[in-house]
């Protein structure tokens, strides 16, 4: 009798365990699946808000150039200030105060107007400056627009701006002010004559070390894209991009419609 109560508590055992385990061992399984999903949920809204942060940024520049356009088109006389030299710094000198009422208002790193020279002598830009973010402008030299390399990289803020009415350029090195930016710029039309070009610019570094410093899972790539899909930054530095990311990409729809530019988008895929 007492080797029968033996194998019967052996054998309840037994199957008290192997219930333990075939209902364990998949909960064990699920939970660190939902506990992935998670995780995974709760990083892409950490990402999603820090790329609707970034976003805020680009939008913020394009304002501020609308805003000094609005100045532009509500102050310019085509007849009587751009006629020579004397008549365009006498304009510069007249909305040099409202310029400077954006920037204490708006705070932009930079804010300027280039005009376009083809039919004037003399140097003619307005360009404040704030390098160290401390909200300190200082207004840089005047040049000719002229007189620069049009077909140089560095200068795609004028020509394609000229040619598409407005435009985001890909960071590229400014050497008046020793830095690497990237611009957002507007051509200015007055009763069809090209006045000039207007903007401002992001201190790309800046920007590349707050991209830096998202965190986006070892499985994840945080990428900004220009308006034609052209690759500005990825987390993944000089190494190849995730075939993941790269099927992202290639999914994108592209801005066909050139004379609209869209502001450059941070976009994070993640791998399971």
């Amino acid at each position: 009798m007492y080797g029968f109560r033996k194998k019967l508590l052996i054998l309840m055992l037994i199957l008290t365990a192997s219930a333990m385990l075939l209902t364990g061992v998949p909960g064990i399984f699920f939970a660190r699946q939902q506990a992935k999903k998670d995780a995974l949920a709760h990083m892409e809204q950490i990402t999603r808000l820090a790329s609707s942060d970034v976003e805020k940024q680009f939008t913020h520049i394009k304002e501020v150039s609308m805003a000094l356009e609005a100045v532009i088109r509500s102050t310019f006389n085509k007849t009587t200030d751009y006629q020579n030299d004397v008549a365009l710094n006498r304009y510069k000198q007249q909305i040099a105060p409202q310029l400077r009422e954006i920037l204490h208002l708006m705070r932009p790193m930079s804010l300027w107007i280039v005009f376009n020279t083809e039919n004037l002598e003399g140097k003619h830009s307005i360009s404040f400056f704030d390098k160290k973010g401390n909200g300190l402008y200082h207004r840089t030299k005047e040049y000719n627009i002229l007189k620069k390399d049009l077909y140089h990289p560095s200068m795609n803020w004028w020509t394609d701006a000229v040619k598409h009415g407005e435009t985001w350029t890909l960071p590229y090195y400014w050497q008046s002010w020793d830095m690497e930016v990237i611009s957002y710029s507007r051509a200015v039309y007055v009763d069809s004559t090209l006045i000039g070009c207007l903007g401002s610019d992001f201190h790309y570094h800046e920007l590349e070390d707050h991209l830096d410093s998202i965190y986006d899972f070892k499985t994840g790539c945080l990428i900004l894209l220009n308006e034609n899909n052209e690759l500005v930054y990825s987390s993944s530095g000089k190494q190849p991009l995730p075939q993941e990311t790269l099927e992202v990409i290639e999914h994108l729809p592209k801005n066909i419609d050139t004379s609209y530019c869209h502001i450059l988008t941070v976009k994070v895929s993640f791998t399971q």
